[in-house]
C-alpha cells in the first residue's frame, strides 16, 4: 500500500512550490500518457527513507527553456543550459522537500541527476504502474513522476541502490 498522498494532493503540494517559483501549476496526469516523457530530458532526485521515493522531471527543450526563463526572469532565448540545469535542480529539491514534509518522514535527499527510464527501473526496482504522474498547466510543459518503493525492497536489492545509480550516472 502506498504511503504517498493521492495524485490530487501531490499536485497541490507541488503547485504550492511551482506557483511561486515560476507561475506553473500541476494536475494529475493521464496514466495512458506516461510514454510521452520517455523521449524527453529526464532528471531525477532520490529520497532515501521509508518509503524510498524518486521524483523525476521530464521536459522537452522548449519546456526546459521556459522553466529556466521563468525561474531567472529572462526570455527563453537568453537562457543557457547551465541555467536550465539549475532551475530543474532547484525545482526537484523543493518538490522533494514538500513530499518528505507531507509524509512526516525523514528522508536523505540525493543529488539531482540526468536519467532515463531504463536507469530508473534498474536503479531501484520501482513499479511504474504505481507512480503518480503530474502534468503542468499553462505555457511551461513539464511532466513530473513521483515513484515509490518500500524501504525493504531497497535493502533486498542493494541498500545503496539509488546511490550506486547516482555514481553510475555522475561524471568522474
Amino acid at each position: 500500500m502506498s504511503k504517498l498522498p493521492d495524485c490530487q494532493t501531490l499536485a497541490a503540494l507541488v503547485s504550492n512550490v511551482t506557483r511561486t517559483m515560476c507561475d506553473v501549476t500541476f494536475v494529475p496526469g493521464d496514466a495512458m500518457e506516461r510514454g510521452e516523457s520517455i523521449c524527453r530530458q529526464m532528471v531525477m532526485i532520490p529520497l532515501l527513507g521509508d518509503p524510498n521515493i524518486v521524483v523525476v522531471v521530464a521536459s522537452d527543450t522548449r519546456g526546459s527553456r521556459a522553466l529556466g526563463a521563468a525561474f531567472f526572469g529572462k526570455k527563453p532565448a537568453e537562457v543557457t543550459q547551465p541555467m536550465v540545469d539549475d532551475a530543474i535542480a532547484e525545482l526537484l529539491n523543493m518538490v522533494a522537500a514538500q513530499i518528505s514534509n507531507a509524509l512526516g518522514a525523514k528522508h536523505q535527499l540525493g543529488l539531482p541527476s540526468r536519467t532515463t527510464l531504463p536507469e530508473i527501473v534498474a536503479g531501484g526496482g520501482l513499479r511504474l504502474d504505481d507512480a503518480a504522474l503530474l502534468h503542468s498547466e499553462g505555457a511551461i510543459d513539464l511532466g513530473l513522476w513521483i515513484l515509490e518503493s518500500p524501504a525493504e525492497s531497497a535493502k533486498k536489492a542493494d541498500v545503496g541502490g539509488f546511490r550506486s545509480l547516482l555514481r553510475k550516472m555522475s561524471p568522474r
